[in-house]
């Protein structure tokens, strides 16, 4: 560790002090306060870390999209493997709404599973993962198109007795 100053701060009256850092980039930093009184006694705190990370996680729906009868779904996807995507929550939107369709934790290998219900219609779906350190990753969107409603079908031909084998039928 570097024994170089990264900030300063006047201690007030009550033992009280504040001061401003900036860290030096992505990763682990251990801060230690020291303080040397009138006196020139050296005190120096515990240390507290800090893991800086501003790498935005990737994240993707695995999941093929398309046409489909089911209203309930499994969507699967992968967040990239950094250090803060474990544990962390992603988050399923339809068609850019601000509330959840579903929700999943992400796995130690980055991969992720919801159980969501779709109304009929077109659904375009987006993962969103806010990893443990406040970092916001989409994905690109996946579209279903669900319709449950099933086809009329009928035969306008009467049937009946017939002596013959072949027949046009029409509905």
């Amino acid at each position: 560790g570097s024994s170089t100053p990264i900030g300063t701060a006047i201690v007030q009256a009550d033992g009280t002090w504040t001061a401003n850092v900036k860290l030096a980039g992505d990763g682990t930093h251990s801060i230690v306060a020291v303080d040397t009184d009138l006196a020139g006694n050296v005190g120096t705190s515990a240390p507290v870390v800090f893991t800086v990370n501003t790498v935005v996680p990737t994240v993707a729906i695995t999941t093929t999209g398309g046409a489909t009868n089911q209203q309930n779904q499994t969507i699967s996807g992968k967040v990239s493997a950094d250090v803060t995507a474990p544990g962390s929550t992603v988050a399923l939107f339809d068609k850019g709404g601000t509330t959840p369709t579903g929700t999943a934790t992400v796995q130690a290998d980055g991969s992720w599973t919801a159980n969501v219900t779709l109304g009929d219609g077109t659904h375009s779906i987006v993962a969103i993962d806010t990893d443990l350190a406040g970092n916001l990753g989409s994905s690109a969107p996946v579209v279903f198109t669900v319709n449950t409603v099933v086809p009329m079908v009928a035969i306008a031909t009467a049937g009946g007795a017939t002596n013959q084998q072949s027949h046009t039928i029409t509905g």
